[in-house]
């Protein structure tokens, strides 16, 4: 079977501001009240696991915006971490999540 290669966890109901929409070792999706530049920095934060990403794409909803970020490919820690929480949601355990939004960078 092809695709992403990754066990995704899809409309997840979580703790925090944001509603999650999809999980996946290489990226998340979630709604969001404002819009967010592509390229934006973020540090989603899943059970106390920060994970860096960057905004891929920004979507504009009824219910607010979408907003998808591919994780950077952070360290051997941080992939089988994500790994994990995916694992442990299939078994049950709750997931908690929050997205700290960089600032701003200048551009040269």
């Amino acid at each position: 079977m092809g695709g992403r290669g990754s066990e995704r966890v899809e409309l997840l109901n979580v703790d925090g501001s944001e509603t999650l929409i999809n999980l996946s070792r290489t990226g998340v999706a979630f709604l969001h009240a404002n819009p967010l530049e592509k390229n934006r920095l973020v540090t989603v934060r899943i059970n106390e696991v920060p994970v860096r990403g960057r905004v891929v794409y920004c979507r504009k909803r009824t219910d607010g915006y979408r907003i998808g970020v591919r994780f950077n490919a952070g360290t051997a820690e941080e992939q089988s971490a994500v790994g994990r929480l995916i694992d442990s949601f299939s078994c049950g355990v709750s997931l908690r999540v929050s997205f700290e939004i960089s600032p701003l960078q200048h551009r040269l």
